[in-house]
């Protein structure tokens, strides 16, 4: 569970990101290089549990587009068949 001490004003540093997401820090760093926003003072370093969300959602995956993709392999391995 998040602190007030490490949830100051809205902000998360990236370990307590790394909490609030349920993945490691070293996966912070690379969502941050797909695009995931924060913000930079000097070597701190502040995400905002939203922007962690919005990044996220980007990669929902709904049934629907799930049977789509299970077509598509089903249908490509039957014409290398």
């Amino acid at each position: 569970m998040l602190t007030k001490v490490t949830y100051y004003s809205g902000w998360l540093r990236i370990e307590d990101a790394a909490e609030y997401a349920g993945v490691g820090r070293g996966q912070i760093d690379q969502w941050r290089a797909e695009g995931l926003r924060y913000i930079q003072r000097k070597k701190t370093i502040l995400i905002k549990p939203e922007w962690i969300d919005r990044f996220l959602e980007r990669y929902e995956v709904n049934a629907t587009d799930i049977k789509r993709l299970v077509d598509e392999v089903c249908n490509k391995k039957r014409k290398s068949a």
